[in-house]
């Protein structure tokens, strides 16, 4: 008798595995935009598409809602999740924001409450190396800087005061040898860092104008 229970337990979690497997192969990516990088490799934007409503997937070895936006960044051919993994993805998640942009890769999410998150990739035109800035703000980035070894989204301080009493709120990524640690941060200004003209524009859509 215990040979029978041993063999529909074994059977069972033949079945379990199969059916895991099979839901995982039926994941499918398809591309949204390849951004060609200044050193001539590209990133490429992907969704993950759902399986069927309400079904649930996992990734990375967490499960996940399988409606709603997904996205993934592909660079030299590895392929993960665009934002962090702590982020809960939902029916609601959507891509508000997807352009390339001076070879620079510019992606926004909204995850609904509080606010959108974004980021924004590009290569270093010297060193090759990838450099990625993340940001979440009440507003969208109207505008990117590039400047010697600093490059950066400029956003508008819908809420002057909110986080600092400035007009623009600035997330930039600063390059150099010297440099250790975190190198994307984030600083409220009055004015732009380079002349308004040598601003380079994003593209909004309109409801976000």
């Amino acid at each position: 008798m215990k040979y029978s229970y041993f063999l529909i337990f074994f059977l069972g979690m033949v079945l379990l595995i199969s059916n895991k497997a099979f839901a995982n192969s039926r994941q499918q990516y398809r591309s949204v935009i390849s951004c060609k990088m200044t050193g001539g490799d590209k990133v490429i934007l992907k969704k993950l598409e759902p399986i069927g409503n309400n079904a649930y997937l996992e990734i990375d070895g967490k499960e996940y809602l399988a409606t709603g936006d997904k996205p993934y960044l592909e660079i030299n051919g590895k392929t993960s999740l665009a934002f962090d993994k702590d982020i809960t993805y939902g029916e609601w998640t959507e891509l508000i924001l997807v352009r390339c942009i001076r070879h620079t890769l510019v992606v926004i999410m909204d995850f609904g409450s509080p606010y959108p998150r974004g980021l924004a990739i590009r290569q270093n035109p010297i060193t090759h190396q990838y450099e990625r800035i993340d940001f979440g703000q009440k507003s969208l980035p109207t505008a990117l800087y590039f400047k010697n070894n600093e490059w950066g989204v400029i956003l508008p301080n819908i809420e002057n005061g909110y986080y600092v009493g400035k007009k623009y709120l600035i997330h930039f990524y600063k390059a150099g040898k010297n440099l250790s640690g975190k190198q994307d941060h984030m600083k409220g200004t009055n004015s732009f860092p380079v002349p308004k003209k040598d601003l380079v524009y994003i593209p909004l859509p309109k409801e976000y104008q």
